[in-house]
């Protein structure tokens, strides 16, 4: 193209910057918080505009049913920041989100204690399951029972794997123990483990 050519040729018209992309940053009572907009804005049509926003590792959400994303501005994005209040942890004093405010499952806890919570409880269930699994082994092995096979089941058709115990009085061969996840529905013949009682 000669510069006469261009002079009359219309320039591209200017995209606006997509808001995906946008990270916005505040320091609230001297803790900083971080806002991005949550991906369920763009993936899901008709969700509405949704942030998350973190802080010290721990995160919630504010939802916006009202704005589409597509037609979210800026000034959207710091309107949803202003609703963001934190609250003193009611275990331990330090900055947590408000559950008032925010979407959260932190219950007013700060991401530590919600945290020592979440893994007390977790390590109480795993306890109370160990002593279920010794206890149904003892009664199987009083039965006569001598091998328990665990295998992990790859459903065919999608969905979540999942776990069977089979029992056996005689070591198992493999014939007879794929003939039994085949027939539990897996995709997967080989993902389990022989264990002698």
């Amino acid at each position: 193209m000669t510069t006469s050519e261009t002079e009359g040729a219309a320039s591209p018209p200017r995209r606006r910057p997509s808001l995906r992309f946008v990270k916005l940053e505040r320091e609230i009572e001297g803790v900083k918080l971080t806002l991005q907009v949550s991906p369920c804005s763009w993936m899901y049509r008709g969700y509405g505009l949704q942030v998350a926003i973190t802080m010290d590792g721990g995160g919630a959400y504010i939802l916006d049913k009202s704005t589409p994303f597509e037609s979210a501005t800026s000034a959207d994005l710091e309107r949803l920041f202003d609703k963001a209040k934190t609250v003193s942890c009611s275990c331990c004093g330090k900055p947590a989100f408000d559950p008032e405010a925010c979407d959260t499952n932190r219950e007013g806890k700060c991401e530590a204690c919600f945290m020592k919570k979440l893994n007390a409880e977790f390590a109480r269930g795993r306890q109370k399951a160990l002593a279920a699994a010794l206890q149904l082994r003892a009664r199987k092995k009083k039965a006569g029972f001598t091998y328990l096979v665990s295998a992990w089941i790859h459903p065919e058709e999608g969905g979540d794997d999942f776990e069977i115990h089979l029992w056996y009085r005689q070591p198992p061969d493999a014939q007879s123990v794929e003939t039994a996840i085949r027939k539990a529905g897996s995709e997967v013949f080989d993902d389990f483990l022989v264990v002698q009682l």
